[in-house]
């Protein structure tokens, strides 16, 4: 049945759409045709075969039509589900350059703290005796150092 099943992908469609209607249709048919078969004296002897024949071939009809509308929702919602994904996708890419540039510029900023920090130790370090005691200066420098920069507002 799996090789059926694959078989019949390669047929559009609409031409499964259509080749269910037919079955359906020659299902009514078949049954109305029996039912008025008993009335005409020649093709009575055939009605008996009509009618569950007839029967069957809708029963047959809408179990395919039905399996076909289920297969069409499930693809419909897959194709939905893979624009939802693709969607996804283009905002990840641009909240990651955001995310990217930002990070850019919280690195620059912390650069261009540890070069102010670095021109302060250099004026501070002559401030440093021989007895080696540090001067109030270059501990708050370093302290301001230790704090957390700012971000970059834009």
């Amino acid at each position: 049945m799996e090789q059926l099943s694959w078989m019949i992908s390669f047929i559009p469609d609409t031409v499964l759409n259509l080749i269910y209607w037919v079955i359906i249709l020659a299902g009514i048919t078949g049954v109305a045709a029996g039912w008025l078969a008993r009335w005409v004296p020649f093709y009575g002897n055939y009605a008996r075969f009509l009618k569950p024949l007839g029967v069957l071939l809708i029963i047959l009809g809408v179990y395919l039509k039905g399996g076909l509308d289920t297969e069409m929702a499930w693809r419909q919602r897959v194709a939905d589900l893979e624009d939802q994904v693709k969607k996804s996708e283009e905002r990840a890419g641009q909240i990651n350059e955001k995310i990217v540039v930002q990070y850019k510029d919280r690195v620059k900023v912390i650069k261009d703290t540890q070069i102010v920090v670095q021109e302060k130790i250099k004026e501070v370090e002559k401030l440093v005796d021989a007895k080696c005691e540090v001067a109030p200066e270059a501990v708050t420098i370093l302290n301001d150092a230790a704090k957390k920069p700012e971000r970059v507002q834009k």
